[in-house]
């Protein structure tokens, strides 16, 4: 049963993508995920455009060998929050080669100098697959090191088939000062503790990460040759000559509410 997670919350953010052109006082590009030998990155409308009211966001074929997306587009220097309900309305690429996602990264501006690590929130990603996708949260520690939230504790949502997946539907975060709730379509499919009995790695890093303000990031990745994790967890993943595209990443809103006095909401 679906609960009002929202009482007491007010629209505070939001992009309803009704102007001809992507307005760059809320948007930011920025390369997230880095190009590949076979994979560019494009600013253009060729890969980040609204028509009729819906932002997309599209990757598409070169040649035989050779692919492009969007370079990722964030509220980077221009919206951070910490705590409230994020959510979008989208239609979302399903199958190989596809790998969207929504996600968060902790704001360097923001971020509490002893805190040896950066949060990483994904709010969803699709790895290829044609009826699931998964959330999680990671650390990314200064020396390099990087833990993600354990597979074995990790909930999927699965859709009935890749035609239901890929049909619109709302995905969102409710994100409180106890958890990170992952939502689809108004349900609770993941739900992490973020309070300090929550810590998931064997040291003493803690979760003040996840406190700290984020800033949102949409990518319409794809598997390609290059990339290095098809040599491994992603192999049988990359595009080849069979696979359709362009590949579209539909959005058809982004809005953000929040509890009046409770968390932080930043406007550069």
């Amino acid at each position: 049963m679906k609960q009002n997670y929202l009482k007491d919350y007010l629209l505070v953010w939001n992009d309803e993508f009704e102007n001809v052109k992507l307005d760059m006082s809320k948007w930011n590009l920025k390369a997230e995920m880095s190009p590949q030998n076979d994979l560019q990155l494009r600013d253009d409308e060729t890969a980040i455009k609204i028509k009729d009211g819906i932002l997309v966001l599209t990757s598409d074929r070169l040649d035989k060998n050779t692919y492009y997306t969007n370079t990722s587009l964030t509220t980077y220097n221009r919206m951070s929050f910490q705590y409230g309900y994020l959510e979008i309305k989208a239609k979302v690429p399903f199958g190989k080669p596809a790998w969207p996602s929504f996600w968060m990264l902790s704001d360097p501006n923001y971020r509490d100098a002893d805190t040896n690590w950066k949060s990483e929130v994904d709010i969803f990603e699709v790895f290829g697959s044609e009826t699931s996708l998964e959330a999680n949260i990671h650390k990314w520690y200064n020396d390099g090191r990087h833990v993600a939230f354990p597979e074995k504790l990790t909930t999927r949502k699965i859709f009935k088939d890749k035609a239901d997946a890929e049909t619109w539907h709302t995905y969102g975060l409710l994100w409180t000062a106890e958890s990170f709730k992952y939502l689809v379509d108004g349900e609770v499919f993941q739900n992490m503790d973020i309070t300090s009995n929550g810590n998931f790695t064997d040291d003493d890093s803690g979760m003040s990460g996840y406190h700290e303000p984020h800033y949102v990031i949409f990518n319409n990745y794809v598997y390609t040759k290059s990339y290095k994790g098809c040599e491994t967890w992603a192999k049988g993943k990359e595009a080849t000559v069979n696979d359709t595209f362009p590949i579209n990443y539909d959005i058809d809103y982004i809005r953000l509410y929040q509890i009046p006095g409770n968390g932080k909401l930043i406007i550069y």
